[in-house]
């Protein structure tokens, strides 16, 4: 093998530290931005964190704001609540809100029980095994023999937390969770009892007649049992707070109708606002000793670049959002479903990289007539139909579900019944494809849908 040496010319484009930071301060949710800026303020002195503006101090700076010909957009009479902006400041830890628990409203059941108070304990140590559904965990008992109790005591607690609202709470399995809702109505339910034990694959296949043979009873008793089944609930938690909090998103860009059109802006309310602290920046003016001043300029330095990054930031998010308003007006002033359009026309109109319009769009979230929506959703990947019309998704699910809506409960649609409707509104596609749709809606197959 021989080994030679040669030169070669090429180009590389090569992103420094500060443009990989830059990018990466493009890509953050309003949340993230919060964190990210506190922390900065945290670690950098010279890094002040200002209150945010309030949104009528930017009503007049064409930085911010920009209407939309009404022209261009269709008239509509639904009258519509919009987002005020008012300045009145919310903490941050507001849009985390903490219910009571879900284990204390278990806890609070125990209280005047009749019961020994090792029992009661135990009880109390059961609670904290239980999962976000509201199950047992399989390691109960080595947890109540972690806590110091016997068996006979976890056995005891153990009943003493079945027999607690929700019911259904403290179950192993899904077939006990719905055994013991059964067991607490006013009259056990032989049938849908046996129904649970045996029959649960049956029943999620709607097979009523294998039910039938099951129970050894006729149709009617068969689709009685079905239905006092499909009444229980199997999740006991669902609608308690599980410990968890609930975490609300805020928008980073809000497009208002007005009489002249629409106008967008920026959340001003909530995005952070920086400044270079006067304290520490005259430090960098006095006489110092060395150290200290190549300390001042090295910071004075980052705070400048956090703040023209955060600006960057601002003024890419809204000059993407602007665009966007643009191609989607119909949407935005009449609803429905968004047209076709993709990050390359954005990046052509804008002028930006498809990369940066990815990134300013990501975890972004924008508040119009149709409530708080992530960005993303008004990007719907678009088929063409016969026609040449351009087909997006959702337009497809709107009408899978309105056929589904309307059809017949004892002879419901199939896949290829479906496609058939479809195809006669205008919309062709393939029986693979509204499969796919239909169970991306939750929608079940045409067997299990069907009711007598």
């Amino acid at each position: 093998m021989e080994l030679l040496l040669a030169n070669e010319q090429s180009q590389k484009l090569l992103l420094s530290a500060q443009m990989r930071q830059s990018l990466h301060i493009l890509g953050m949710s309003m949340q993230d931005l919060t964190q990210f800026f506190t922390q900065a303020a945290t670690d950098n002195p010279l890094l002040e964190l200002l209150p945010p503006e309030n949104e009528d101090t930017n009503e007049n700076s064409s930085d911010c704001t920009e209407r939309i010909d009404a022209s261009e957009l269709q008239d509509d009479d639904t009258e519509t609540e919009y987002w005020s902006g008012s300045g009145r400041q919310i903490p941050m830890e507001a849009f985390g809100v903490k219910q009571e628990r879900f284990s204390d409203l278990l806890r609070e059941q125990l209280i005047g029980k009749k019961q020994e108070i090792g029992v009661l304990r135990c009880c109390s140590v059961l609670i904290d095994c239980l999962d976000q559904r509201g199950y047992l965990g399989g390691d109960w008992m080595e947890a109540a023999k972690a806590a110091g109790f016997g068996l006979c005591t976890a056995r005891s607690a153990l009943a003493v937390l079945q027999s607690l609202e929700p019911a259904g709470v403290g179950a192993r399995s899904l077939m006990e969770c719905l055994l013991l809702q059964l067991a607490m109505q006013a009259r056990f339910d032989t049938n849908a009892a046996n129904l649970v034990r045996s029959g649960l694959a049956l029943l999620a296949k709607n097979d009523l007649k294998g039910i039938m043979r099951l129970l050894g009873t006729d149709r009617k008793e068969a689709m009685r049992c079905c239905e006092a089944v499909r009444a229980l609930n199997p999740i006991p938690a669902r609608g308690y707070d599980t410990g968890e909090t609930i975490c609300y998103v805020i928008p980073d860009a809000v497009i208002r109708e007005e009489p002249d059109g629409l106008r967008v802006s920026l959340n001003h309310a909530y995005i952070p606002r920086l400044g270079i602290s006067d304290e520490f920046s005259l430090l960098a003016e006095t006489p110092v000793d060395e150290i200290a001043k190549s300390f001042v300029s090295q910071r004075t330095k980052e705070a400048r670049f956090l703040i023209r990054a955060l600006e960057d930031r601002n003024k890419t998010v809204l000059r993407v959002v602007r665009s966007i308003a643009r191609m989607q007006s119909c949407y935005l002033q009449t609803g429905g479903v968004p047209a076709a359009m993709t990050l390359r026309e954005i990046a052509e109109e804008t002028g930006l990289h498809i990369s940066t319009v990815s990134r300013a769009i990501k975890d972004k979230y924008l508040l119009c007539r149709q409530g708080t929506v992530p960005i993303k959703t008004l990007f719907p990947s678009g088929i063409r139909s016969g026609t040449d019309a351009v087909i997006t998704p959702a337009m497809i699910c709107r009408q899978i579900d309105a056929l589904i809506r309307a059809e017949n409960a004892a002879s419901p649609f199939s896949d290829e019944d479906l496609k058939r409707e479809l195809v006669l509104s205008g919309f062709c596609v393939s029986r693979r494809t509204i499969a796919k749709y239909r169970i991306s809606m939750g929608i079940p197959a045409s067997q299990t849908r069907m009711r007598a």
